[in-house]
């Protein structure tokens, strides 16, 4: 049976077949904190974990809490699942800092420690014990989402094209509003 997991759903989660965890929404199938792990799930319950502009509002300010709560979704999600994750982009001023509620900025290249294979890559990661590198999922794709006029100017499509242009030397110039990731968990 297919079993999927809205974490912070609320009332407009991304599927309405899923289940959906969140502490505040009156509605919620499961009431539970995600900074709270463990998660109310048995290992492998979810074929797919949706995570729509929440992970910025956990407690994962610091290093360790955000490896604590991937490890607990990777834990939950079914050998060769998805997560599916949503976040403003770091260098969006509006989007990431005008909420105070905001406590952790994600980048392009913000899950490639969980990706053993990025290594060597363009990820910046040359070195496995420096970024205690683990092998936790395989990131499937990232896109930078930015509003209408700079995608109707093609930005959207360069700078996705070009991620490490366009962070290093062209997020000042036009900022992308949010940043989508999908990971599939890593079959070990």
């Amino acid at each position: 049976m297919f079993k999927e997991l809205d974490i912070g759903g609320g009332d407009n989660p991304r599927n309405q077949n899923a289940i959906i965890m969140d502490l505040y929404y009156p509605n919620a199938d499961i009431k539970h904190d995600a900074n709270n792990i463990p998660y109310p799930f048995k290992d492998n319950t979810f074929d797919i974990v949706y995570l729509s502009h929440v992970l910025e509002h956990l407690d994962i300010h610091l290093s360790d809490n955000f490896k604590k709560i991937m490890r607990e979704i990777i834990r939950i999600t079914k050998p060769s699942g998805s997560i599916k994750i949503w976040t403003p982009y770091a260098a969006s001023l509006a989007a990431t800092w005008s909420n105070p509620e905001h406590r952790r900025p994600f980048v392009y290249h913000s899950f490639d420690w969980g990706d053993a294979s990025k290594i060597g890559q363009d990820s910046h990661i040359d070195n496995k014990e420096w970024y205690r590198m683990e092998d936790l999922w395989k990131v499937n794709k990232v896109v930078l989402r930015f509003g209408r006029l700079y995608k109707m100017l093609g930005v959207q499509y360069l700078a996705n094209k070009f991620s490490d242009i366009y962070e290093h030397f062209l997020t000042g110039f036009f900022q992308a509003r949010s940043v989508e990731y999908e990971l599939k968990k890593s079959l070990k």
